[in-house]
């Protein structure tokens, strides 16, 4: 069988790992978690890898312990605070995250969300903990554009605003904002 191969240059390869980063964003936010780091071959300039082999599957131990699975999914975090004696009844709740090839928390929860008390949850996937922010009404001014001390809406879709909140400092991107003065519950799993 012939096949087409294809030279891959650094500036190529950065074009297409970004795309990549991108697609596998795009599906994080959906909830698709199809792709993992684990096994994930990088492009190199070395000969082409070979078919892999199939192996044969273990049997699984009825007793042994099962790995853990990071809550991934919304409902699931809920749950897991709802256990905890946290309810959002009645309040604006909107989560986000950790962004798997970047260390911060991306979240688009609605402008109109500020003018009441509301909440953001930030799940840290990697460190397995979860953060719940309580906001205040109308405690942050928003805008249009990026200014330090106001989050920055969309541009695309002006009535979200656009936060992108580091995963160690929890200071917006944008804004500059310290969000870190929010937290009010945080838990481990």
């Amino acid at each position: 069988m012939k096949t087409n191969s294809v030279e891959l240059n650094k500036y190529r390869k950065a074009v297409l790992d970004e795309f990549l980063d991108n697609a596998r964003l795009i599906l994080e936010l959906v909830g698709v978690s199809v792709f993992s780091q684990e096994g994930r071959e990088e492009l190199t300039d070395s000969e082409p890898s070979k078919p892999s082999t199939p192996t044969k599957h273990k049997k699984i131990d009825s007793e042994a312990k099962k790995p853990t699975i990071p809550m991934q999914t919304k409902r699931e975090v809920k749950s897991f605070l709802k256990s905890k004696g946290i309810s959002f009844s009645g309040a604006y709740m909107s989560y986000a995250r950790k962004m798997t090839m970047h260390n911060y928390f991306w979240n688009n929860a609605r402008e109109s969300s500020i003018h009441d008390t509301w909440y953001l949850v930030l799940n840290n996937q990697e460190r397995k903990e979860i953060f719940v922010l309580e906001f205040p009404p109308d405690a942050f001014e928003t805008s249009n554009d990026i200014i330090p001390g106001k989050v920055r809406l969309r541009p695309d879709k002006p009535f979200y605003m656009d936060l992108n909140i580091d995963a160690d400092t929890f200071v917006d991107l944008h804004s500059r904002i310290n969000f870190s003065k929010y937290i009010k519950h945080h838990y481990t799993y």
